[in-house]
Parts: structure tokens; C-alpha cells; sequence
């Protein structure tokens, strides 16, 4: 009777786990893998679509600087071109985009150069003006899609594979701007993860397998003494060639392991002999001066064509050589001012941009941009700080005639309102401080709407001219002038520098034989008549600029009141 329960007691064991692994098995391949499939799909999806609103941000940046005046619409689109082939993406870079317009013609395509320029309508292979002209169909309706399609391998031309890519419209340029993946290389990262499960669902069973048939030797070993000694002597052969099948796999796999390492140590030296190809065309691509020196010396180690600008700048050369600064070149930043990039970086461990002031080859002066980045080693020291150069000269000059531009009156060549006030504020700073005293005349131009309306407004334009230079006659080139307004000009003088006398009067003066000659020599058909208001800033009880204003021309006003009494 013991015979027949222990075995069947000894199959119960066997039965739990062995279910347990079936029903993880059935989960793992009618479950897990479909949906886990989807995910993949999906996320490839998704992060095709930010791929190409990566690259649609590229060209809203140079159709932006086209929108701006910085550089004309077909520089734009040419760079923008350039600079969409150039960008690849995946582990083995063969990501990439390719661009077209509604036409369909391909604008551009890395790896199918023939098609470049060639309106898909009009090709003789169907399968292509079938793709391009789906991609235009999708995003005039919807604006950007997925469209599935054949299409030619990157890696083997020859071969046709099933292919899904996500395209949208650049509106502004009415570009078609794509990229998307091969499906096979999906169906391949889906099928190696299912081996991997396989493998483990059958090393699980093979375990179960092993733990089931010991459980069952021991069961019947128990039931059966007599055999004990044939049982154990079974057991240790088994042992034995269970550890010489181990021995031979772990063999096995590490020769396996060390032919793998070695292919793919020569795999990775191609990839870096690659990248070192790429990185020096990244960099002597670069339109500026690009160089990599390092912190302890200022030794340039690396260095483009634009900053070797024909053998001047090489390794034995320190930074200092950019600047071209004629007999400077050994000081380290010479100029006044200078805050040395190199030196900012390795103190603060950041990236740093300055302007500085350099010297071209034929020692001409330039403003430039100096932009430096840490390089770190394996304590987090900067030990050497890549150094770029861009000339900003034209940009500041262009900013300084902005600037002057804001502060002058167009009319009269003086300064404006803004351009008055910003002056006479900080002159009126400095007589606070030094408890000195200013003046300022607030003049108006009478009777200048009878002279726009009698004889038009070109000669009251030239009226008001004739005002602004008589002030320049009467005044000193130190005095503040401007116009306010239509008819109103302000001045800010000081005292007279030998004697600090006032010099009110004798301004007034000065000023009435001035408008008398004008008013007697000038062929202008008008006479200038000019009522003013002059008043005095205390530098022991300071005023604003607003409230010395607002005096002069409550005093004006009574001047021109009692020329009317």
C-alpha cells in the first residue's frame, strides 16, 4: 500500500509548480509579449514625432533669422537644407530626414541624391510617386501623419523593405519635412525578446524537470531501502556528469564571450576612428575661430582652420595669438578691461561668454564674442577650456547707430526727449554730488502754426532748423540742447568755468544779438520770435530733471505772456 501512495504523493508535488510555470508562460506569450509589442510600436511612433518637431524647430530658427533681415530667404533655406542632411540619429546613426513641397519634389534627401530636384509626379518608378505624393496628400489634409510604404534599405540599396514615416508641413516654406523606421528592424527587436523569454520559460522547465525527478528518487528511495546504495550510487554518477556538462558550458560560453568582446573592441574602434573623422569635420565646419587650450599653460592643443588663419596660431602658440594684438601677443588678454575666458572658466567651472577687443592679420580692430566651455577630467578639474571666437563688429556698430538713433531728433539733429533727459539727469547727478548749481532755458518757437499754415510745412520745418543752430551758435559744445516737442527745445548749461559767475545774463544777451542777426541776414521768409524761461538747479537742494523742466517753462510762459501785454 506505501508503494502505490508515495509516488502519487510524490506526482502532487509536481503538479503545482509545474501549472504555476505553464500559466506563466501562457501569460508571458498571449499577454505580455502583444502588448508589450504595441509599446514598442507606439513609442517608436512617439519618438518619431519628436524627431521631426526637432527639425521642424530648426528650420523655424533660420526661416526666423530670413523674417528678421539677418540673412535673405534663399541663405536660409540653404542652410536650413545643410543643416537637416546633417542630422542623424539612432545607436548606429543611420537615422535621417529627407524634405519635400506639395508638387511633390524632393527638396532634399541624404542618401537618395538622384531624386534631388526631380518632381515625383513626373518619375517613371510608381512605388516612389506613390510615397511622396501620399506624404503630400496627408499633410494637406491634416497637416503632419504616418504614411506606411516600400522603400530601398540605407545599409543594402538592393533590398525593398516595409517601411512607416512621419511627415508634417512647414507652413512657412510649404515643406514637407520627413523621417520614420524600418518595420523589420522592429519585428527583429520584438523576436529577440521573445527568444530571451523562451529561453528562460524553457530553463524554468527544465528546472522544474530536474527538482521533480529528485523529489521522486527520494520518495521511492524512501519507500525502497534495499536500493539505497544503487539509488545513491546513481545519484553521484548523475552529479558528476551534471557538473561536467556545467564545466563544458561555462567553457563554452566564456570562449564565446571573448570572441564576441574582440569583435566588438575592432566594432568600437571603427566607430571612434568615426567619430574622430566627424568631430574634426564638426569642427573646421565651424565659421568662427574654434581651439582647445589648456588652463596651466594657455597652450593652444587643437585649433580650426579660422583660427589657424595661415600658421599663426598652432600648437606652439598661446591663446593670446587670436587676438593678433602686434607685440601683445604673449600677454594673456592685454587689453584694459579684459577679463580672460580661460581663467573665468577654470575659477568658476561653468561656460563664460565676454566681449573683448581683438586685431585681424592686418591690424585692424575688432569686437568679437568670446565664448569659453570647461573640460573636466576624471576629478572634475578643468584642465583644458574650449575656446570659440565670433566677430561681433558690424552687430555693435549697428547697436551704437541704433543707440544714437533713439536719442537724436531727426529734424534738427539735436537730442530728443529721451535723449535729454537721460543726459541732463546724470548732469544734474553730478552737480548733487559736487553741491554745485546748473541752469536750464526752456525756449519756445512763437508763432510757428501761423508759418505751417500761411506757407506750408516744409518752411516750418526749416524754421525749426534755424532755431536748433542758432542754440548751437549761442551755447558751448558742453552745454546740453534738445527738442522736446514740435516747437520747444530745452538747455542745460553750467556756470562760466574761469569766474562761476552766472551766466544768465550774459547768455540772454548773447542769445537776443544772435536771433537779431538771423532775423536780419536770413533770406527765410519769416522772422524767428523765440519766448524762453530759465531756471536755476541748487545742487545743495536738488531738484529732478521733471520739476527744473516744469520751473523754466512756467517762466517762459510768463515771458510769452508779457510780450502779449
Amino acid at each position: 500500500m506505501n508503494r502505490k501512495i508515495l509516488p502519487i504523493s510524490a506526482f502532487k508535488m509536481i503538479i503545482p509548480p509545474t501549472l504555476a510555470l505553464c500559466l506563466f508562460v501562457g501569460t508571458v506569450f498571449a499577454v505580455i509579449l502583444p502588448s508589450f509589442n504595441s509599446s514598442i510600436m507606439e513609442r517608436k511612433k512617439e519618438t518619431t514625432m519628436q524627431l521631426i518637431d526637432m527639425a521642424i524647430g530648426v528650420l523655424d530658427h533660420f526661416e526666423h533669422q530670413a523674417s528678421r533681415g539677418v540673412i535673405s530667404q534663399t541663405e536660409a533655406k540653404n542652410q536650413a537644407i545643410s543643416a537637416i542632411r546633417a542630422l542623424r540619429y539612432g545607436k548606429e546613426l543611420n537615422g535621417y530626414f529627407w524634405i519635400s513641397d506639395l508638387e511633390p519634389m524632393v527638396i532634399m534627401h541624404p542618401y537618395r541624391p538622384e531624386l534631388e530636384g526631380e518632381n515625383t509626379a513626373m518619375l517613371v518608378d510608381k512605388n516612389i510617386k506613390s510615397v511622396f505624393q501620399k506624404m503630400a496628400d496627408i499633410v494637406s489634409r491634416e497637416g503632419a501623419g504616418f504614411v506606411n510604404y516600400m522603400w530601398k534599405q540605407k545599409v543594402n540599396q538592393k533590398t525593398i523593405a516595409p517601411k512607416l514615416s512621419y511627415v508634417k508641413l512647414f507652413p512657412q516654406w510649404q515643406w514637407v519635412i520627413g523621417t520614420g523606421l524600418y518595420l523589420d528592424d522592429t519585428k527583429k527587436e520584438i523576436a529577440t525578446l521573445t527568444a530571451k523569454l523562451s529561453t528562460f520559460a524553457f530553463l524554468a522547465l527544465l528546472l522544474l524537470a530536474v527538482l521533480s525527478l529528485y523529489i521522486a528518487r527520494q520518495s521511492i528511495v524512501n519507500d525502497k531501502r534495499r536500493r539505497k546504495a544503487e539509488a545513491l550510487l546513481q545519484q553521484q554518477n548523475d552529479q558528476l556528469e551534471q557538473t561536467v556538462q556545467q564545466r563544458t558550458t561555462q567553457l563554452t560560453t566564456t570562449n564565446n564571450k571573448l570572441v564576441t568582446e574582440a569583435a566588438e573592441r575592432r566594432k568600437a574602434e571603427r566607430k571612434i576612428k568615426r567619430q574622430n573623422i566627424f568631430l574634426n569635420d564638426v569642427i573646421e565646419s565651424l565659421p568662427f575661430p574654434f581651439c582647445v587650450i589648456s588652463t596651466d599653460d594657455h597652450y593652444i592643443s587643437l585649433a580650426n582652420q579660422h583660427a589657424i588663419r595661415g600658421g599663426l596660431v598652432n600648437s606652439a602658440n598661446k591663446c593670446s595669438a587670436l587676438a593678433h594684438s602686434k607685440g601683445r601677443g604673449d600677454l594673456c588678454c592685454p587689453d584694459a578691461g579684459h577679463s580672460c575666458p580661460v581663467v573665468m572658466v577654470k575659477s568658476s567651472k561653468k561656460p563664460v561668454r565676454v566681449e573683448h577687443t581683438h586685431y585681424d592679420s592686418n591690424g585692424r580692430e575688432q569686437y568679437v564674442e568670446v565664448h569659453g566651455y570647461p573640460i573636466f577630467d576624471g576629478a572634475g578639474n578643468v584642465v583644458q577650456v574650449i575656446k570659440t571666437v565670433i566677430d561681433i563688429t558690424s552687430r555693435k556698430a549697428y547697436a551704437d547707430k541704433l543707440a544714437r538713433i533713439s536719442i537724436t531728433d531727426e529734424l534738427t539733429e539735436l537730442l530728443n526727449r529721451r535723449g535729454f533727459l537721460l543726459l541732463a539727469q546724470k548732469q544734474l547727478e553730478i552737480a548733487k554730488r559736487k553741491g554745485c548749481n546748473l541752469f536750464l532755458m526752456y525756449a519756445d518757437l512763437d508763432d510757428l502754426k501761423p508759418i505751417n499754415d500761411n506757407l506750408g510745412h516744409d518752411i516750418g520745418d526749416s524754421a525749426i532748423i534755424e532755431t536748433g543752430k542758432l542754440f548751437q551758435t549761442v551755447f558751448r559744445e558742453a552745454d546740453i540742447i534738445g527738442r522736446v516737442g514740435g516747437d520747444e527745445f530745452t538747455i542745460l548749461f553750467a556756470c562760466d568755468d574761469d569766474t562761476g559767475k552766472n551766466p544768465v545774463p550774459r547768455l540772454v544777451e548773447r542769445f537776443e544779438e544772435k536771433l537779431a542777426e538771423l532775423n536780419n541776414s536770413t533770406n527765410l521768409p519769416f522772422e524767428l520770435c523765440i519766448s524762453h524761461g530759465i531756471a536755476m538747479f541748487d545742487g545743495n537742494a536738488p531738484v529732478s530733471v521733471e520739476e527744473l523742466i516744469k520751473a523754466a517753462d512756467h517762466l517762459m510762459y510768463q515771458s510769452k505772456k508779457s510780450k502779449k501785454d
